[in-house]
C-alpha cells in the first residue's frame, strides 16, 4: 500500500500556499510504543504486510493520537510506520499532537488522513482542517483546504484548494493569530489568491512520525 496516495494536481487544486512552520511534535513521541485498538477487530495480511483495523479505530503514540473508522497500517523492517485512516460516513478522521516544549496542540480532521513515517509527513485529504490550539482547546490558528500536507523534516506545510462543491467554494482559507499570541485567533478570515504566496505571521501545524 502506498501511504502517500498521489492525487492529480490538475483535478485537486485551484491554489497552493506553502508556509514556514518552525515547530515539531513532541520529540519524545518518536521513542514511544504505538498502541492500536478498534471495536470491530483487525486483519493481518502477511503477504502484503498490512494490518486493517475497523470500527472506531484509535492509534496512540505518546502525545499523538489518530482516530477514525478504518485504518490500513504497516511498519517496514526499519521500524518506519505508514498508514491511511478514513472516517465514518458524515464523521471525519481526526489527528492530534502536542507541540514540543510548548503548551499547545495541533488538531486536524479530514475525510482521510495519511502518514509516512520515513518521509515524516502527514496528509489531510478531503475537507481538511488543521488548527493550532491551546491546551484548553482555544483556537489560535486555523487552515482549511481540500488537502493539507505537513512535512516535519522540512518544517513546512502546503495547503491546496479544490473544486467548488455543495457548501464549499473550493478556496483555501486561513485565520492566523499575530506572532507570539497566546489567545484565540481573531475571527477575521483571509483567503488566498490564485497564485502561490507566503502567509503573513502565525505559526502553522505539525506532525512528525505518528
Amino acid at each position: 500500500m502506498n501511504a502517500l496516495h498521489r492525487i492529480a494536481l490538475g483535478c485537486l487544486f485551484t491554489t497552493l500556499v506553502a508556509l514556514h512552520a518552525p515547530t515539531h511534535a513532541e520529540r519524545a513521541d518518536r521513542n514511544q510504543r504505538t498502541e492500536l485498538s478498534s471495536t470491530k477487530g483487525a486483519v493481518w495480511d502477511d503477504l502484503k504486510q498490512v494490518q486493517v483495523w475497523t470500527g472506531d479505530v484509535e492509534l496512540i503514540r505518546g502525545s499523538t493520537r489518530l482516530a477514525g473508522e478504518r485504518l490500513e497500517f504497516r511498519q517496514d523492517p526499519d521500524g518506519y510506520q505508514y498508514g491511511s485512516l478514513v472516517g465514518a460516513a458524515g464523521k471525519p478522521a481526526n489527528y492530534r499532537t502536542k507541540r514540543d516544549g510548548l503548551p499547545e496542540l495541533f488538531v486536524g480532521q479530514a475525510d482521510r488522513i495519511e502518514f509516512d513515517g520515513k518521509a515524516d509527513t502527514i496528509i489531510l485529504v478531503g475537507n481538511a482542517v488543521l488548527r493550532r490550539t491551546g491546551m484548553d482547546g482555544g483556537v489560535l490558528d486555523e487552515i482549511r483546504g481540500a488537502r493539507i500536507v505537513y512535512n516535519n523534516q522540512l518544517e513546512t506545510y502546503a495547503v491546496e484548494g479544490g473544486q467548488p462543491s455543495a457548501g464549499s467554494d473550493g478556496r483555501v482559507r486561513a485565520t492566523l493569530s499575530p506572532r507570539g499570541a497566546t489567545g484565540p485567533a481573531t475571527q477575521r478570515q483571509t483567503t488566498t489568491p490564485s497564485a502561490p504566496t507566503s502567509a503573513p505571521g502565525g505559526t502553522p501545524p505539525e506532525k512528525g512520525r505518528p
